[in-house]
């Protein structure tokens, strides 16, 4: 019996092309391959060579092309475009290469970025260990990296999917799936799809990609005090869904905010759901009580958890154009009033609500008007309007491939006696 809504998610159509081996022109990278090649298509380097840039045989503007196969990490990248040319490290069209974890050792990651201007296009990063109880390796590790690009990747079953550190500069995770990551112990569940921080020299976009099932969050915004700052980190167009359902430990869709402060965060335009029964928080945006600097959070569609969103502590925010549906508390409100905050034009949607008010620190306050709390000014869009009949879909082009193109929300109301498709 389905309740509430259907959801179609990321129903892709893509470019088919498909070149007889060898008529790419770069260099190439097989799974027999060695260093002692010279990256033709007759006599390939092995991936560590390439990454390690062929003893300077690689320039910026090359392509490299990574044949099907398993390569086996962990790896390292230190190759270095330009900002007029990229490096672009690419799985060969209509062939699946697999970079797998399985062999890395404690303290190291599958794939471990450093250097700078280089696109990493098309490849599968996964660990083939079926453990789960105790830590497992991060897909991507953006490490010292500047100015580099995971394009369309497909990275499961590993650790952390993506983490960034701080002094990761530039850089941007586009049109990734991410799924099924993560481990959990006896007192919790860890592993999220992608795990940024951001220092105030740079900065970090997160945009079109599809997240779901992991045991951690989905994004996960967040560092522990001390541990570096979030600054400058843009979330835009992604569906995430179902954070947190592998483990027995409840975890946000999105989370923005930690125990250091977080400035210049924009979340935007993305797809968020939590099936029926499942789910806490849907988004976070803040975290217990650090004091944070900006947020712009519009045009996103909510679905499920509860509450759906929580705010705590911006000096400014801008909550404009959002879509919150749920059973329960739709939102959460921290904040002592609404000093700073910008909030308008936002839909309220709830599925045969108990209450209808949001949760603050003590009982549940119902709207007088257009005033939820102390101050007018915080959510001045009240009341509930009914469920959504219409369906809401977005299609984004694929910025590398022009041709290709996502379905990446489809959701919908259903009767509570229709089962969902």
């Amino acid at each position: 019996m389905a309740i509430g809504v259907a959801v179609s998610i990321a129903s892709c159509k893509r470019a088919t092309e498909v070149l007889p081996p060898g008529s790419r022109t770069g260099y190439y990278v097989t799974t027999s391959g060695s260093a002692a090649g010279n990256g033709s298509d007759a006599d390939p380097w092995d991936l560590k060579t390439a990454l390690n840039g062929a003893s300077g045989v690689i320039h910026p503007g090359d392509t490299v092309w990574v044949r099907a196969g398993s390569y086996l990490g962990p790896f390292t990248s230190n190759m270095a475009g330009n900002a007029a040319a990229a490096i672009t490290v690419r799985a060969y069209p209509g062939e699946r290469a697999v970079i797998d974890g399985k062999n890395t050792p404690s303290g190291q990651e599958i794939l471990t970025v450093d250097g700078s201007y280089t696109d990493f296009w098309g490849l599968e990063v996964i660990n083939s260990l079926t453990q789960r109880t105790d830590t497992r390796h991060s897909g991507v590790y953006l490490r010292n990296a500047q100015h580099v690009k995971l394009i369309n990747l497909i990275i499961h079953d590993t650790g952390m999917g993506v983490f960034g550190d701080p002094g990761a500069r530039f850089c941007e995770v586009y049109g990734s799936i991410i799924y099924n990551g993560g481990w959990e112990t006896t007192t919790r569940s860890n592993g999220h799809a992608l795990y940024m921080k951001g220092d105030a020299a740079g900065a970090k976009l997160l945009k079109d990609n599809v997240m779901f099932n992991m045991f951690g969050l989905g994004v996960h915004v967040y560092a522990d005090a001390g541990t570096g700052p979030l600054y400058n980190i843009t979330v835009d167009g992604n569906v995430v869904f179902n954070s947190g359902t592998l483990s027995d430990y409840t975890n946000s869709n999105i989370l923005a905010g930690g125990e250091d402060v977080a400035d210049n965060i924009t979340i935007q335009n993305n797809y968020t759901y939590f099936s029926p029964g499942l789910g806490a928080y849907n988004n976070r945006i803040g975290y217990l009580s650090t004091a944070n600097g900006s947020l712009t959070f519009r045009n996103n569609y909510l679905v499920g958890g509860g509450p759906v969103l929580e705010t705590r502590f911006w000096n400014t925010a801008v909550v404009q154009g959002n879509t919150l549906y749920g059973t329960g508390t739709l939102v959460d409100f921290r904040d002592a009033d609404g000093t700073g905050y910008t909030w308008s034009s936002n839909n309220y949607s709830a599925i045969r609500p108990r209450r209808r008010g949001i949760s603050a620190e003590g009982p549940t306050r119902c709207p007088t008007g257009e005033r939820r709390r102390a101050s007018a000014a915080v959510i001045a869009d009240w009341p509930c309007r009914r469920q959504p009949s219409w369906p809401s879909v977005r299609t984004r082009t694929s910025r590398g491939e022009p041709t290709s193109s996502c379905t990446t929300g489809a959701i919908r109301r259903v009767s509570p006696s229709t089962s969902a498709p």
